[in-house]
């Protein structure tokens, strides 16, 4: 026999009989279930068209059972791989009756949908289902940030922070509602900021409050900073025209902060030392507060050494 199946398997015809072989074994398999097979499944729903101020009186099934029957009797048959079925509800939600009913023949249409056209729907657990419904009164209220944030060493926070959206709505009862005048972030501490810090953050729950979105997104930047000092002569402003002051120092040492992307176009004329002659003449110790004038934005954290200076005023 091995000597046979050595000199012929081979050949045409012994290839054509081992095709011959699977093509019968598969088709007698195939035809060998003559019963419908029977499947049962769970399907998550998800509901779509509920807004946040829909209040049901009772809670929405979360999860459908359907029984049903395949007659498909391919060889390659496969259940299919569903995990959930949608079901709108905003047509309902619009109607002035307030009232949510899903029938039984709206239950079937939505799942025979989602499967094999060969399937007949033998079981729905639950059939249907009916609620009521109520609409939350609802208001814009501003959020507050509930935090922290620090730069990175050697940078220093620009600007303020920002959260988008700044406000948003909340919903619940009218007397509820009405005592409430913002909302806050989770709280939040974030150090080692560099350059641009954005983040989502939740928004901290309320009791029986809902909100029109859960999270809003922070920003903030922050920049690297150099130091430098200078020193800069007192200017005295509203000096009358006949009057003449000298004050001792003639001059200051400032020493501020700046971006260093800024720190290249930085002039002295940028900044003044300056002291009012009106808060001299109120002066009762001969000593008067020196301040520090800039129209540029990139300079902060400015100290002046000394930060009071003594004078001496001269009529002409």
């Amino acid at each position: 026999m091995k000597e046979w199946i050595k000199q012929n398997i081979t050949t045409r015809d012994a290839l054509m009989f081992l095709v011959f072989v699977m093509f019968s074994t598969m088709l007698w398999m195939s035809r060998s279930d003559n019963n419908q097979r029977q499947h049962t499944i769970s399907l998550d729903i998800n509901y779509i068209g509920i807004t946040p101020d829909i209040l049901f009186a009772e809670s929405l099934p979360q999860s459908l059972k359907i029984t049903y029957t395949d007659n498909n009797r391919s060889f390659f048959y496969t259940k299919p791989h569903l995990s959930n079925i949608n079901i709108d509800l905003s047509n309902q939600l619009d109607s002035h009756k307030q009232l949510i009913n899903i029938t039984t023949g709206t239950m079937q249409q939505v799942v025979k949908d989602e499967l094999p056209p060969s399937a007949v729907i033998q079981r729905i657990e639950p059939a249907s289902f009916q609620t009521s419904f109520t609409r939350l009164k609802s208001k814009s209220v501003p959020v507050v940030f509930n935090g922290s944030l620090q730069p990175a060493p050697q940078y220093q926070l620009v600007g303020d922070i920002i959260l988008d959206p700044a406000s948003i709505t909340i919903y619940g009862k009218k007397e509820t509602i009405d005592t409430i005048k913002k909302v806050t972030t989770i709280p939040l501490n974030i150090t080692n900021i560099k350059d641009q810090y954005t983040n989502n953050i939740d928004i901290s729950e309320l009791q029986d409050i809902r909100f029109s979105q859960q999270q809003v997104t922070i920003h903030a930047q922050a920049q690297a900073f150099t130091e430098t000092t200078i020193k800069l002569p007192i200017h005295i402003t509203d000096l009358p025209a006949n009057v003449k002051v000298k004050t001792f120092p003639a001059e200051v040492t400032i020493k501020m902060q700046m971006a260093v992307a800024d720190f290249h176009n930085f002039k002295q004329s940028d900044v003044r030392a300056l002291v009012n002659y009106n808060d001299m003449l109120k002066a009762t110790n001969g000593f008067v507060k020196v301040y520090v004038a800039t129209e540029t934005t990139h300079i902060f954290n400015t100290k002046i050494q000394p930060e009071n200076v003594e004078f001496i005023i001269e009529r002409q």
